[in-house]
């Protein structure tokens, strides 16, 4: 009976110690659930934050990382000028840096040429407009492999498709007013067709044959080509769009005028210092300028 307790007290120890750290621990991992339902709300302070720091939506015509190496620059140049930290933020969609733009939360933003058309422009502003290689336009391309054999639009019936943006001008609108003229839609005419949600991912998806076409903004081939000669070697442009006013660089309507001033005239004026033209090259921006009266109504009577 003795040799029987001797045996059995360890085994009660380990078990209560057992019961115990696991217990413990336990409580302890529920302590690190966070319930989503029960988040509370940030304390007033959040406004001074807001006040000492300025946010700048980047539409995502180019991959977060892409956006990220070339903007950030430029980010950083705008919060220097201004005195406060600027922040860059991005969204998956070009509707989501439109929703932030019109409810006042970003103080600026790059946006699509399609996102302004479908935006609600009595919450937004143009403030600036870049100029690129002199020009202020710019064009949608149809892409595909030369290996493909394709050599029309028209070709591409019953194969794969890539769009960037439900609103973008180039990576959706202009593909689908081509389908709109020959009676067809995308699950009528492609095979298969997916959004890659930047032009650059959509060229990767032509090249390396996920899809066997797509529509890319002309600004964004002819530069990523110029850094990958691979690409200018293995794809071809079957098919470009008339010309397009230039993707806007725009503020919240709601934004105070002093701030508008001071944003534009940051912008207009970047080109005058060697930084800023070192920080425009990184972009393949040449300047910023105001635009002329009236260049995108042609466009939104158009698409709209």
């Amino acid at each position: 009976m003795k040799k029987r307790i001797k045996f059995l007290l360890p085994v009660a120890v380990l078990i209560l110690f057992f019961f115990f750290f696991y217990h413990n621990r336990s409580n302890n991992d529920k302590s690190r659930i966070i319930d989503l339902h029960k988040l509370s709300i940030l304390p007033d302070n959040s406004k001074k934050i807001e006040k000492r720091s300025i946010k700048i939506a980047v539409a995502s015509i180019l991959s977060p990382e892409a956006t990220i190496e070339s903007y950030k620059p430029l980010i950083n140049y705008i919060g220097k000028k201004t005195g406060k930290p600027a922040i860059l933020i991005q969204r998956k969609t070009y509707q989501e840096i439109n929703a932030l733009i019109e409810n006042g939360y970003v103080s600026l933003g790059f946006i699509c040429t399609g996102a302004y058309l479908y935006g609600d422009r009595n919450k937004m502003e143009i403030l600036v407009i870049p100029q690129i290689n002199g020009k202020t336009t710019y064009q949608a391309y149809i892409i595909t492999k030369k290996s493909s054999g394709i050599k029309s639009f028209s070709a591409l019936r019953g194969k794969r498709f890539a769009f960037t943006d439900p609103i973008s001008n180039t990576g959706h609108i202009y593909p689908l007013y081509l389908l709109r003229k020959i009676d067809e839609t995308p699950n009528s005419f492609f095979k298969k067709t997916i959004f890659t949600y930047s032009h650059n991912r959509s060229i990767k998806a032509v090249y390396s044959g996920i899809v066997d076409a797509a529509s890319v903004d002309s600004i964004v081939f002819n530069d990523y080509a110029q850094k990958h000669p691979e690409i200018r070697k293995e794809i071809v442009i079957i098919k470009k769009s008339v010309k397009f006013p230039i993707p806007p660089v725009v503020v919240p309507e709601k934004l105070d005028e002093n701030s508008k001033r001071e944003l534009q005239k940051i912008l207009i004026n970047i080109n005058k210092t060697d930084a800023g033209k070192k920080i425009l090259r990184n972009i393949g921006i040449d300047r910023f300028v105001l635009p002329k009266s009236g260049m995108y109504m042609k466009f939104i009577k158009r698409y709209q």
